[in-house]
């Protein structure tokens, strides 16, 4: 007797296209209308509006430490750190700022945004650096708020040609 082969599960999203939408039900959308293919679109609950950034950190001895400080740093706030595996999976609500002056002494070595940055390998939001932070919001940067500028660029210190210092 020969053994059923087991259904594969599809999360109750059978009707649904291949990136969890009914593209068939968009495609017949015939009004152009970009409002209501935007309703047919988030009307399964697939997709939400969020404001809330999220990382993906490379685990590693520096990046433990700096999960560790974030976990103190942000204790009070409203931010998700979960061990997923090779990756940390952090999210917060508004804006994560990494400041590796406080975070550099606590690695105990030469550490910067840069060595920082080969870690990173997801991101929800907008990431930029600033001298030594990084900082990941949902703020669109030159739009709802002027462009940041570090202080050392603004003093006329540092080298920008280098990468040392971004000026936007």
């Amino acid at each position: 007797m020969a053994q059923e082969k087991p259904k594969e599960s599809t999360f109750g999203y059978e009707e649904l296209g291949e990136r969890g939408t009914d593209t068939k039900k968009l495609r017949e959308m015939e009004s152009g209308d970009p409002t209501a293919w935007k309703d047919a679109f988030l009307e399964r609950g697939t997709v939400a509006p969020s404001k809330r950034v999220v990382v993906g950190l490379m685990k590693c001895e520096e990046i433990d430490v700096i999960v560790d400080w974030l976990r103190e740093k942000y204790k009070d706030k409203d931010m998700g750190i979960d061990d997923r595996g090779t990756f940390w999976y952090i999210d917060a609500m508004d804006e994560i700022v990494f400041d590796f002056s406080e975070i550099e002494p606590l690695i105990g070595r030469g550490y910067n945004v840069y060595d920082f940055l080969v870690n990173l390998t997801t991101t929800i939001g907008r990431g930029y650096t600033l001298g030594d932070k990084f900082i990941m919001t949902n703020v669109l940067m030159g739009i709802e708020e002027g462009i940041p500028v570090s202080e050392d660029v603004v003093a006329g210190k540092g080298d920008s040609s280098t990468g040392e210092l971004f000026r936007y």
